[in-house]
């Protein structure tokens, strides 16, 4: 379960900022055309993967959200009722789970305003930052690892996984 992945950031500095920028790049470097093609190369492979885990944790989970048949998700959403207690008790077991939209604006590194946002103006996306967490779907988990994860996850605290579906 405490698999630890390490990528480049998606993003430059001044983007996560909140800084506009046009790109002057109008091509893939010969490192990033080579990166795309090996994706391509097992994208069905990908996409059933996560259709797969997808699956298993919400047959697992009493979660909130229902993945549309089919579909196939980067990282699988939960909710759950206390972020910052489930992310450390999660870490505590060896579990990282995903905390990528902890602010209704994304990036928000800076601090929300730096974004032109204004508290209250999105107030189910707050709600659902506050209570949002994700689990992972990519080829580095299998099956086998996605159901240890959900025994992670349920014996962290089941009263922590939000349960309401209205």
């Amino acid at each position: 379960v405490g698999k630890v992945l390490q990528f480049a950031p998606s993003m430059d500095a001044d983007e996560l900022q909140g800084v506009f920028k046009p790109y002057n790049q109008t091509q893939l470097s010969a490192a990033q055309a080579a990166c795309v093609l090996d994706q391509l190369a097992v994208i069905e492979e990908n996409i059933e993967h996560r259709r797969q885990l997808a699956n298993i944790y919400e047959s697992m989970l009493d979660s909130p959200f229902i993945v549309s048949k089919g579909a196939a998700v980067l990282r699988y959403p939960l909710l759950v009722t206390n972020k910052q207690t489930f992310i450390q008790q999660s870490m505590a077991k060896g579990l990282s789970v995903g905390n990528w939209f902890s602010t209704p604006v994304h990036p928000c590194s800076t601090g929300i305003a730096a974004l032109s946002y204004k508290g209250g103006s999105c107030p189910r996306a707050e709600e659902m930052a506050n209570h949002i967490v994700n689990l992972p779907t990519s080829l580095q988990f299998n099956v086998e690892d996605a159901k240890a994860i959900v025994r992670v996850v349920l014996s962290i605290a089941p009263q922590l996984v939000k349960r309401n579906h209205g």
